[in-house]
């Protein structure tokens, strides 16, 4: 494998600040509840605090409406903040649910240190923190969400074995998720893992994108720019980026070249099941892990135990088996499998 990184644009303050942003039924179907009437919770008295790093697409709305439902059914109340992807804005947030004197705070951090100053204040107060939807590089309570780096895994072996087993031209744009992100690590790493021995693949990575559809839209249109007969496929860090990239392939007539992503939204699941050049995806129900992590703060508010990592669970979409998971009344693919606690 071959890397090519010219186009991986990275300035010193996107390095110190290191934004990260990711990114995608009845979500709580596959949690074993074992809280007994009105689930456990104690009283509308305990609040649950989130701080959301930004509501700049669908997929962190689906997880700020699963957290306020899940907390409903237990009786809890919410205090939410978006921080709005500044680390600054986070931390101050989380002092501030500190201050109000909130049982648990559940954060979607900006930064995976960036959090470490609220995370030591909120343990001074003996409040437990759970980290949802992206890892942190700071002690927490507990993490909730998916392996990253296994979801670029099945996504590169299907492109290495299946799109790319009898192909010519093997080079693949790769576009990127935010600066710094843990997520986006996991997610390249995992990827390019596929390909470490494979000397005829070039990968060419993008500027980071931070998961944004139209940041996409641009990077790939830039990189077009110059002929690319060899490109063959397109990974994007997430769905919405991959459809940012569906969009400019099919505006350049590029039908020859395939598409792959993660996240598991309900349109690139449509995309795959109708047999289009969008190949593949990886399910990443955002409503599933924020029913999770209201599970896991009414344990711990119920004085049980919850494991230092709570794995939700992936599954690769092609499309033998997308018209399984296809719902158009969702925007993500549900996937709830059962929690061991």
């Amino acid at each position: 494998m071959r890397f090519k990184n010219k186009y991986l644009l990275i300035s010193a303050s996107s390095i110190a600040m290191a934004i990260a942003v990711t990114g995608c039924g009845s979500a709580s179907n596959g949690v074993n509840n074992d809280s007994g009437s009105n689930q456990g919770g104690s009283s509308s008295k305990v609040s649950i605090g989130f701080v959301e790093v930004t509501e700049s697409s669908p997929y962190y709305v689906e997880l700020k409406d699963a957290i306020a439902a899940q907390a409903k059914k237990y009786g809890y109340t919410i205090s939410y903040a978006d921080a709005e992807n500044d680390v600054s804005t986070e931390n101050s947030d989380i002092m501030d649910m500190l201050t109000k004197g909130v049982k648990v705070i559940i954060v979607d951090a900006v930064n995976p240190q960036g959090i470490a100053p609220a995370v030591t204040s909120a343990k001074k107060e003996n409040v437990p923190v759970i980290a949802v939807d992206r890892p942190v590089s700071v002690p927490v309570t507990t993490f909730v969400g998916r392996d990253n780096q296994h979801m670029g895994e099945l996504i590169g072996n299907y492109t290495k074995n299946t799109l790319l087993k009898n192909q010519n031209n093997k080079d693949i744009y790769e576009i990127q998720g935010s600066a710094g992100d843990l997520v986006m690590m996991a997610r390249r790493s995992g990827f390019d893992s596929a390909f470490s021995n494979d000397h005829s693949v070039t990968i060419d990575h993008s500027s980071y994108d931070d998961y944004v559809r139209s940041q996409a839209i641009t990077s790939l249109t830039d990189y077009l720019a110059q002929p690319r007969p060899d490109l063959s496929v397109v990974y994007a860090h997430n769905d919405d980026m991959g459809l940012g990239a569906y969009q400019v392939l099919q505006q350049q007539g590029l039908k020859n070249v395939d598409i792959v992503s993660i996240d598991g939204m309900m349109q690139t699941i449509k995309d795959i099941m109708d047999g289009t050049q969008y190949k593949a995806t990886c399910l990443n129900d955002p409503a599933y892990q924020g029913t999770v992590a209201v599970e896991a703060a009414n344990r711990i508010v119920t004085g049980k135990s919850v494991p230092k990592t709570i794995d939700v669970g992936t599954q690769l979409i092609t499309q033998q088996n997308a018209k399984k998971y296809y719902n158009p009344s969702l925007a993500f693919a549900s996937y709830t499998p059962p929690i061991k606690w």
